[in-house]
């Protein structure tokens, strides 16, 4: 390139406006105009602006995710867990280091992920424990106390957290029971526009066991209520819309119950999974849940598919594509790396009938995975 090119082009950069530089970070990697912000005080400001964010992570939705696996050891042996990132398109995967560090007798774990934050429950010594959301991209934090620190001995003991539709508010909710027979049903949940935790306290004696697979979706809330002798019958759809506080159930049919179920989000609708294992093949089956519709129509299976095989574990739907865990473990009766533990992350993608591996790793002793997470990138502070 000649001198006067070089020139020339620099001088269009310099001449090129800021408000097309800004419609063209706007839609920009959220990661990359991270990065930006570094090149200036005024950069800085401008891209961490609430109405740029805003509008970039709403251009970008989707399109930037990774998927976060927490991996640990049994209860019965020494070690600490740690969390891995395997991104959306690459595949590449990278442990993340988390924002705090805990003593031997501490202990985390993974609540949820919504919007590029990542809620945490964790203790640094034991007890007692605390919240905090966290967003691994701008590495911004927020602690909040931990209802449950008092109610761990709880037999319903669960939380959950979620934007409402937009990106103006979130909760962390916290849902618990003494006993299962109880009728008790409490929720303390916190709402980051009142900057406070509200309680709230339901009596029902049809709900027994909330499961601890659940689904967010605009500021409502879902679980599976199981029942039984060892409550592991499915009974109902469990709802609770955290604004107006209001509790429903929706029975679940009986055609749609099968060995293995959990909820999951699917075409921004909670929808019902069953897994029914053969001997001559495996099928998924899909039933939406309509809560407007009548009751006839309020179950729909919109979806059965035959996978190469099925994880039993809750899997997480992105578009075309199901995101399968599946892990085996096996005794080798060895004097030597006696116990074999294997993790496979297969993505299958529906209308092709294709699965494309996307993890594997094998590990000589006993692995366990404790939650499995998708996390949008986005520059949201908490």
């Amino acid at each position: 390139m000649s001198i006067n090119n070089t020139h020339q082009t620099s001088s269009t950069k310099k001449d090129l406006p800021e408000d097309v530089l800004m419609e063209i970070l706007v839609k920009t990697e959220p990661k990359t105009v991270a990065r930006c912000r570094c090149l200036s005080k005024r950069w800085y400001r401008q891209l961490s602006s609430y109405q740029f964010v805003k509008r970039n992570f709403f251009a970008t939705k989707g399109r930037h995710f990774s998927i976060l696996l927490t991996f640990g050891f049994p209860p019965w042996e020494i070690g600490r867990d740690w969390l891995t990132s395997i991104h959306g398109e690459s595949q590449a995967t990278a442990p993340i280091r988390l924002p705090f560090n805990t003593s031997e007798f501490g202990w985390w774990s993974v609540i949820g992920c919504d919007n590029g934050l990542v809620c945490l429950r964790y203790s640094l010594h034991g007890l007692p424990s605390e919240i905090m959301l966290w967003n691994p991209l701008t590495r911004r934090t927020r602690i909040l106390k931990d209802p449950g620190s008092v109610r761990s001995l709880h037999a319903v003991c669960i939380y959950n957290f979620g934007y409402t539709s937009g990106i103006d508010q979130y909760y962390v909710v916290h849902a618990y029971k003494r006993s299962f027979r109880d009728r008790r049903l409490e929720f303390t949940f916190y709402d980051s526009r009142m900057n406070d935790w509200i309680e709230h306290v339901i009596e029902d004696k049809v709900i027994q066991k909330l499961g601890p697979n659940s689904v967010w979706l605009n500021g409502v809330v879902f679980w599976i209520n199981w029942v039984g002798e060892d409550y592991i019958h499915p009974l109902c759809v469990v709802c609770y819309e955290l604004k107006s506080g209001q509790l429903n159930r929706y029975t679940i049919p009986k055609i749609a119950k099968k060995k293995f179920q959990y909820l999951s989000a699917f075409n921004d609708k909670v929808c019902y999974i069953s897994y029914d294992s053969t001997c001559q093949d495996d099928k998924i089956g899909i039933w939406k849940l309509d809560t407007n519709a009548s009751r006839k129509k309020m179950w729909q299976n919109i979806l059965s598919i035959n996978p190469i095989s099925i994880g039993f574990n809750p899997n997480i739907f992105i578009g075309d594509q199901i995101i399968m865990l599946m892990e085996h473990r096996s005794n080798l009766m060895r004097i030597n790396d006696r116990h074999n533990t294997e993790i496979c992350l297969k993505s299958l993608n529906i209308k092709k009938n294709q699965s494309k591996e996307l993890f594997y790793r094998t590990w000589m002793e006993e692995i366990e995975i404790k939650s499995l997470s998708l996390l949008l990138q986005g520059m949201l502070n908490p």
